[in-house]
């Protein structure tokens, strides 16, 4: 912006019309086509004139570092447990049922061979005959 306020400003002092390459607004008369009153003099003499200018930028920054508290035994387990339910689709009845399920594989063929042998060991008892005698009807 400092450069073509010092552009238009040169040219505005020479007596010139104004370039159309001035960027700065401006109600002057601009000159024709093939004109060109901007020289090399001029925009080297403002561009050496309007330097960017040096700035130091200093920021207050304050942060705050927010960390997790450290993890107990008991949220360690909750963890692996709730894990382990949700990845392998386990829970403590499905444990225990599988449990049972795997006892009853194992026992039940045992149990049915000992009755088996239980039932040909076993006699049957003999029928006793009862003895039914006539009471007196008063």
């Amino acid at each position: 912006m400092c450069v073509e306020y010092c552009q238009l400003n040169k040219l505005l002092e020479m007596g010139k019309c104004i370039d159309k390459n001035v960027d700065y607004p401006h109600e002057f008369q601009l000159c024709t086509k093939n004109v060109r009153t901007l020289t090399s003099d001029i925009v080297k003499n403002c561009t050496l004139k309007c330097r960017d200018a040096c700035y130091d930028h200093f920021y207050d920054v304050r942060y705050e570092k927010i960390g997790n508290m450290d993890h107990t035994s008991v949220e360690m387990f909750s963890y692996i447990g709730g894990y382990m339910g949700m990845w392998l689709g386990l829970s403590l009845v499905s444990l225990f049922d599988l449990f049972e399920t795997i006892c009853y594989l194992l026992f039940y063929p045992v149990g049915r061979m000992k009755m088996k042998t239980s039932k040909n060991s076993v006699k049957p008892a003999p029928v006793l005959q009862k003895n039914y005698t006539l009471g007196t009807i008063y």
